[in-house]
């Protein structure tokens, strides 16, 4: 269900401690918070660029947010996530909430200093079809277009014939795409309906302004080629403690980002091409271009991570699983370019249940841990519940051993030779018994197949299509029903808990 390099991570295991940065326990704050007051130097322009995106669209808690930001004294706990439209998968809105909730929690143990939640878009993405689809009652509702670039520059005319299809889609939804220029803004709304009352700031790092207090940094990785190898040599040490490095590292980690297209960089020669595409340059024009237009530079899912650091206030990013693991590839990255690594915080885990559900579970006298059991372990829990009878067959397999020896003392008083058909028979017979003992084991299962297949169904509700209610399921599965979904996640959960979550919404 999880990997072991994110397994040991949150038990702390010393085989990861050269890649980790502070632990994720609120204690570690404290000297993060003293080191990153002392290095970071981009509070104006990000607040700038921060009010320039928003708009008018802030709320008041968002307004107080940005003016506190402002101030040398305030700090970022950031998370970010591809614009899947209507959020995609049910993590999408964990993040956030665990992103808010660790907010909350540093300024009551730190109160001398303020902490606001941030959500990174990751609008520069291009892979469509990662983000074009989403699941709501059982059923895959999918935008059907032809999709080049980058993803949050995509238009979101043609969206409304997708949501005319979706029942009871909330109203803002709809019209969160179809009042919209592209998905950035649509998806900024959304999340702005969802948690602007929470105070989260949303950016967006597809901008000129922030892109070019990174000029260095495209410099280093494009013209210097400095940054790939630290990068390639943490993931070989990675590879050598046992762990599988999550993301591959090229020698060049820039797209180029224009118009419709957002295409890797590679050097071949003393040329620099745009792969895909007829365009290249040579290192004094490539130089020109990024000093000229920063923008066009689109740091991939390795360097995304140190674009973000440098140019926020951050103490920990908020990420599940595999951006853990791509993270634990960076760390001599930070420390060869004097950033700070941020805590790499892992966030909450949560199935929801309806309170029938529950209900059944505990007619069932099962637990919620059985539930979470791989297929084979949770089949026999349900045998031994319904108290299936499982016939013993060892006084069979005493006769058969018997039968055994004495054909294997005949054959070789007999004949030598015929020890071994002796064997063979014998392993005959043995398959042939063992197939009948299945059959039979099977046939005392039939008889209690329907109460077996309504604790399958219950099951089936926490791993839709065979995965975690939330890595498949979308929010409205559960928000439409209970609009007061969001601010009971909140009020429930701790981002300090790292464990599955069970929230029954009655």
């Amino acid at each position: 269900m999880f990997s072991r390099l994110f397994l040991d991570y949150i038990n702390g295991e010393n085989g990861l401690a050269p890649f980790v940065g502070a632990k994720p326990n609120i204690e570690a704050f404290r000297s993060l918070i003293e080191e990153k007051t002392s290095k970071y130097i981009h509070r104006e322009p990000l607040v700038h660029a921060l009010k320039r995106q928003m708009g008018g669209e802030a709320s008041l808690e968002q307004k107080e947010n940005l003016d506190k930001l402002a101030l040398s004294n305030c700090f970022t706990i950031t998370t970010g996530h591809q614009l899947n439209i209507v959020t995609g998968p049910l993590y999408f809105i964990y993040k956030i909430i665990t992103t808010i909730k660790l907010a909350q929690e540093l300024a009551r143990k730190y109160p001398s200093y303020t902490f606001v939640p941030v959500f990174w878009m990751a609008s520069e993405d291009h892979d469509f079809e990662e983000i074009n689809h989403f699941h709501l009652f059982g059923k895959q509702y999918v935008w059907q277009r032809e999709a080049r670039g980058a993803v949050g520059r995509l238009s979101t005319s043609g969206m409304g014939e997708l949501l005319n299809s979706v029942p009871d889609l909330p109203v803002w939804i709809r019209d969160a795409y179809t009042e919209s220029n592209n998905l950035v803004e649509a998806t900024r709304k959304i999340v702005n309906q969802l948690f602007a009352s929470h105070g989260l700031l949303i950016l967006d790092g597809d901008d000129s302004e922030l892109k070019g207090l990174i000029r260095p940094l495209m410099k280093a990785d494009l013209l210097e080629s400095t940054l790939a190898p630290v990068v390639r040599a943490t993931s070989e040490k990675l590879e050598e403690e046992g762990y599988k490095a999550q993301a591959f590292v090229r020698d060049q980690n820039f797209f180029y980002l224009k118009d419709a297209i957002r295409q890797r960089i590679e050097k071949r020669g003393e040329r620099f091409v745009i792969v895909n595409t007829d365009v290249e340059f040579d290192e004094a024009e490539l130089s020109n271009e990024i000093e000229k237009h920063p923008e066009r530079f689109s740091p991939n899912v390795l360097l995304r991570p140190l674009y973000q650091e440098t140019i926020l206030p951050n103490l920990a990013y908020v990420g599940g699983p595999g951006e853990i693991a791509y993270w634990l590839q960076l760390k001599d990255l930070f420390v060869s370019q004097h950033e700070l690594m941020p805590i790499l915080f892992p966030r909450n885990f949560v199935t929801i249940l309806s309170s029938a559900v529950l209900q059944r579970i505990e007619e069932a006298d099962l637990h919620m841990e059985d539930l979470f059991m791989e297929e084979v372990h949770f089949q026999e829990i349900l045998l031994e519940k319904l108290n299936v009878e499982q016939f013993d067959f060892e006084g069979e397999n005493r006769l058969l051993n018997d039968l055994r020896a004495s054909l294997l003392d005949k054959a070789n008083k007999a004949d030598k030779t015929l020890i071994q058909a002796a064997e063979a028979e014998m392993a005959r017979i043995n398959k042939s018994l063992s197939d009948f003992h299945k059959r039979l084991d099977k046939a005392l299962e039939n008889r209690h197949q329907s109460d077996i297949n309504k604790f399958q169904n219950i099951r089936k509700r926490l791993f839709p299509a065979g995965e975690l209610q939330e890595r498949h399921d979308n929010f409205l599965n559960f928000y439409i029903n209970h609009p007061d979904m969001i601010n009971r996640l909140c009020e429930e959960l701790d981002p300090f808990v790292f464990a599955m979550n069970c929230l029954v919404l009655k």
